[in-house]
């Protein structure tokens, strides 16, 4: 293997850094970006009230000290539930009552200290796109969408309108096409409403006012959560002008290297070539994945300027010889299809789709995906991988 072909596939951590975190939460995709993940995976189920928030599960019982399906309640009753202490009892437990402490320091504190709140509140959609918007470098975010649902195309249809409304629907123009409707004029109109509802929320926990979850844990919100609150896209140093002032950083889809002309460049020849660049708009951070062929579909007609994956558990006669459903471009098999059959990568990839793995966990895993030639691994452990790949 070549280190050309380790550095071109993009390492994607899979629910956030959710071998080391609980999923899902603040604290698991702030971990993944410290860890250096080149993009976020996040799954997005619709709850009662219509807001996207990121669960894996049909029901919270497993991730939660709650109980219910997610479209079922609404998102004062998942934010008054704790979705970060189940982490600290069976998974990988040896005997009953194991409990060990993250090894990570996840609330600016030693070792081992209580995970804030907000770092184990239900995640929204909007609060992970804040956080990624705060990245002083390009993160990619892989959404899945989750069927079936009781609210069926409704999931599609407010996803799309919460990335228009972060300007993250389409390419972004090159630099300089900021204009009124633009991705980038959305993005500063985004900024400035969640400046406002962030204030509010801030004045709101200062007052001591709200009320107590009912008993069990699947009441109202707690005084004091900001769960679900839209984050300010682009705040501080690190936002929209940042991500700007380095576009365009990739060309092709995601994974793929982009060589336009530095800065330093000398001659009328060189400058040329970077206008060229200059004017190739960069494409969009997100993509859209789903098992379900009429999910994507529903994706592509209403942005088609939006990457999408087709995720599998196995593969269907019609799309053995490298078939993909129409609109699609990324297959996402998964690591037990890569490893039972190499040669379905082969073909996806001479038919001309990109190829993204999950979830791949394990050394020998990681060597045969980059042997294959894959453009990304969705990981548990994207630190490990890295450095499996040379690149921590």
């Amino acid at each position: 293997m070549t280190d050309a072909r380790q550095h071109a596939i993009q390492v994607v951590a899979h629910r956030g850094a959710s071998e080391d975190a609980p999923e899902h939460t603040l604290a698991a995709y702030k971990k993944a970006i410290e860890d250096g993940a080149d993009a976020l995976e996040c799954d997005v189920r619709l709850t009662a009230d219509g807001h996207l928030v990121c669960v894996h599960d049909r029901r919270v019982n497993r991730t939660s000290n709650g109980r219910g399906a997610v479209s079922a309640l609404e998102l004062s009753e998942l934010a008054a539930l704790d979705f970060g202490s189940w982490k600290r009892r069976a998974p990988g437990a040896d005997a009953p009552g194991w409990e060990e402490g993250p090894d990570w320091d996840a609330s600016n504190g030693p070792p081992g200290t209580p995970l804030s709140a907000e770092d184990t509140s239900v995640l929204t959609l909007e609060r992970l796109l804040g956080l990624i918007a705060d990245t002083d470098r390009r993160i990619e975010l892989a959404i899945e969408t989750k069927h079936p649902t009781r609210w069926a195309g409704q999931v599609e249809e407010r996803l799309l309108a919460t990335l228009r409304r972060f300007g993250l629907d389409a390419p972004r123009p090159a630099a300089g096409g900021g204009g009124e409707g633009s991705p980038g004029h959305r993005r500063e109109e985004a900024h400035k409403e969640a400046h406002k509802e962030d204030a509010s929320e801030t004045a709101h926990r200062e007052d001591g006012s709200g009320t107590q979850p009912r008993e069990g844990g699947s009441g109202a919100a707690r005084g004091g959560t900001d769960a679900g609150r839209p984050h300010r896209p682009g705040a501080g140093a690190h936002g929209a002008a940042a991500r700007a002032s380095r576009a365009p950083q990739r060309q092709g889809g995601p994974g793929a290297p982009v060589g336009p002309a530095g800065a330093e460049a000398a001659g009328t020849a060189a400058g040329a070539k970077s206008a060229q660049y200059a004017a190739v708009p960069e494409p969009s951070p997100v993509r859209i994945m789903s098992f379900s062929a009429r999910s994507l579909q529903r994706v592509h007609a209403r942005a088609p300027g939006l990457p999408t994956v087709y995720l599998m558990q196995f593969v269907s006669p019609r799309h053995r010889e490298g078939r993909l459903p129409d609109g699609v471009r990324i297959a996402g098999p998964s690591m037990r299809i890569v490893r039972n059959h190499p040669g379905y990568v082969t073909r996806l990839k001479e038919a001309g789709h990109q190829v993204h793995v999950w979830t791949v966990n394990e050394p020998a895993d990681v060597d045969l995906c980059v042997a294959l030639g894959v453009d990304a691994i969705i990981t548990n452990r994207p630190k490990q991988v890295l450095h499996r790949l040379g690149r921590a």
